[in-house]
């Protein structure tokens, strides 16, 4: 009866452990202790999950981020210049406050249904810099400096929207699909990734992104690329620095102890220079 009772009160306990934890279920739950886990780390293989680092991640990473710091004083020279008050307030007030409302609004509802965790990740970062991307927009005439933050986060705004939604439609649903344990778990997720929530976040913000650009047009330049860069590389090295050790494993296919790492990190980024061409990016540096 003892080692019943203990039992039980392991079960009970069990939803309030930290998030990732490496235990028995592995797993991202929602806050209330009745629903069942959102994602089953355990349910990848275990070798893209423990073990040390490919050698080609551990050369590929530090170059990465070595490459996008020497491109700064290139990039930041790119950077657009100001055009004052009257000029840099957009015309369109009432649409640019619409949707930053919208946008904290999913925000909230978030926090409500599940929690702040899902704040750890490439997702809800993107979306709640969309709404700082409008609220800039939205008060670029009365500050240059907020207007600066506002052009800095055009190209992550506008870019990381479509490969978010492409990388998470094409590759990590299929993965997560593929790897659950059994048709319930299968269904369980499937039916959160079809919630309100996720359909904002994964397809919602295709437009809003696309929104963030044009309404107040310019052409994309180096410094978009490079902000971009910036945004994802940092992101990454959160990632695998911070989750990654702790056994959350959001992005499977971002595993360093792969030996495809290397291919898998450069389709990602031909896929984020793919984009930024693809929407009129130049490669010019300027003289």
């Amino acid at each position: 009866r003892q080692c019943q009772g203990s039992a039980e009160r392991s079960v009970r306990t069990a939803p309030d452990e930290p998030i990732g934890k490496r235990d028995g279920a592995n797993s991202v739950q929602q806050d209330a202790p009745s629903k069942e886990p959102l994602l089953n780390f355990a349910s990848f293989p275990r070798w893209l999950r423990e073990g040390p680092w490919t050698l080609g991640a551990k050369i590929y990473i530090p170059a990465l981020i070595t490459a996008v710091v020497l491109a700064a004083p290139t990039a930041l020279a790119m950077r657009p210049s100001y055009p004052g008050g009257a000029d840099a307030a957009t015309p369109h007030v009432v649409l640019a406050a619409s949707v930053v409302l919208y946008t904290v609004l999913v925000l909230a509802y978030m926090v409500r249904s599940i929690g702040v965790w899902p704040m750890i990740t490439f997702t809800m970062l993107s979306w709640t810099m969309l709404a700082v991307r409008f609220s800039c927009v939205l008060c670029a005439g009365w500050s240059p400096a907020l207007w600066l933050v506002g052009e800095a986060l055009r190209g992550p705004a506008l870019i990381n929207s479509v490969f978010l939604a492409s990388v998470w439609w094409f590759v990590l649903v299929p993965l997560v699909v593929c790897f659950s344990k059994d048709s319930h778990a299968r269904y369980g997720f499937l039916r959160f990734n079809f919630g309100p929530l996720l359909v904002n976040v994964h397809l919602v913000n295709v437009l809003i992104g696309a929104l963030s650009h044009h309404i107040a047009p310019r052409e994309l330049n180096l410094f978009d690329l490079w902000t971009t860069l910036c945004f994802s590389a940092v992101y990454m090295v959160f990632y695998l620095g911070v989750l990654d050790k702790r056994g959350v494993h959001l992005y499977i296919i971002l595993s360093p102890r792969s030996r495809f790492a290397p291919m898998v990190y450069s389709a990602l980024l031909g896929a984020l220079l793919g984009l930024y061409s693809a929407m009129g990016g130049i490669f010019v540096i300027a003289a």
